[in-house]
């Protein structure tokens, strides 16, 4: 297969991950600390970062209706708060080995 092919599928298929892997954050906000565990998990992602006036807008308020940062939106979940958003990516990703393997009463 021709190497150009390959690394535009690649390329491809990243942007599709990084699509459905989506961190709202602020540089003034604790999404650093969000920011960091999707950084641990190695997947592709894409960074959005609302300013402190378009989070009360309408459109943001449909991702995270409390109008703050930081938010993750992966597929169809959405989370948000830092500690559930980092639990939520250790468990989604259990591959990045980041959270103990998941038992049935965990």
């Amino acid at each position: 297969m021709n190497a150009a092919l390959v690394s535009n599928a690649a390329v491809k298929k990243d942007r599709a991950i990084a699509d459905d892997l989506v961190l709202y954050t602020n540089p003034m906000s604790r999404g650093r600390i969000a920011r960091w565990m999707i950084e641990e998990i190695g997947e592709p992602y894409r960074v959005e970062v609302p300013d402190y006036t378009t989070m009360k807008a309408p459109a943001y308020l449909a991702i995270n209706p409390m109008g703050k940062v930081p938010a993750l939106r992966h597929g169809d979940a959405v989370v948000t708060e830092t500690a559930a958003i980092c639990a939520y990516l250790a468990d989604a990703f259990p591959q990045a080995r980041l959270a103990p393997p998941q038992q049935p009463m965990r």
